[in-house]
């Protein structure tokens, strides 16, 4: 394989280049799903609020 004038050396630089790029991107996109997910929580509390505010004394038939 070695004597294969196919082979070229890896060319490291632009391996480096594409991780740096891939690893902004993964921390982009748990930015975004930190984002989401906090507000999906505040969304939760909000309507978990506006539900305690309700009617307390009302009966709940099962």
């Amino acid at each position: 394989m070695a004597d294969d004038p196919s082979w070229q050396p890896l060319d490291t630089s632009v391996l480096r280049e594409r991780l740096a790029h891939v690893r902004d991107l993964l921390r982009q996109a748990a930015a975004v799903g930190l984002a989401q997910d906090v507000e999906r929580l505040e969304s939760f509390g909000e309507t978990a609020a506006k539900e305690d505010r309700g009617n307390r004394h009302r009966r709940r038939y099962r």
